[in-house]
């Protein structure tokens, strides 16, 4: 209501398909392809490609729920063709693992298999460029806290040395001073 109320097409756009997607957990396909619909008209009208490829999808899943494989397929296939073109790899491994689906209600198995398998493995690409990023990350990390751990080391061993010489000086100020006195003393 408030990205409706602003005129926010974008904020809209995408609160659909999140709407779709609560619905695809709650297993309400009726309404999953409902906000599909809605949403899938909003980001051709903003060109938002990977809104429009995720809103098919939503309505493949909702019509491969509902039997009607034909159809499933047709969004599925259209979803894989914007995210393939846009090299969306997420989605597109997704529409794979929703074509393999569909493949396998159809009774295709040998389909279903090669699809299932291409996203399976674009899948594992992801994970490992993600777990790659991750560890990348993390190295980085480290090897800045270690640079910042040696500064403060030798921020703590210069105050250190700082302090002895400042006790060094005080202790050898003292010392002349006790000869100054004691040579006074003396002369006297």
């Amino acid at each position: 209501k408030l990205a409706e109320k602003a005129g926010d097409v974008y904020s809209k756009s995408a609160i659909l398909v999140n709407l779709g997607g609560v619905y695809l957990e709650k297993k309400d396909y009726v309404l999953l392809r409902k906000y599909a619909l809605l949403s899938l008209d909003l980001h051709r009208n903003i060109g938002a490609k990977d809104g429009e490829c995720i809103s098919l999808r939503g309505l493949a899943i909702s019509y491969l729920q509902q039997g009607n494989y034909p159809q499933a397929k047709e969004y599925a296939l259209k979803a894989y063709a914007i995210a393939d073109s846009n090299n969306y790899t997420y989605e597109k491994a997704s529409c794979l693992k929703t074509l393999s689906n569909i493949s396998y209600a159809m009774q295709d198995l040998k389909q279903g298999d090669i699809y299932f398998n291409e996203s399976d493995d674009m899948s594992e690409a992801l994970f490992k460029e993600s777990y790659q990023k991750s560890a990348a990350e993390f190295e980085k990390k480290y090897e800045s806290d270690k640079k910042d751990n040696r500064l403060k080391l030798q921020q703590a061993e210069l105050q250190r040395k700082s302090f002895l010489n400042t006790m060094l000086i005080i202790a050898g100020v003292t010392l002349l001073l006790l000869l100054l006195l004691s040579f006074r003393n003396y002369a006297q």
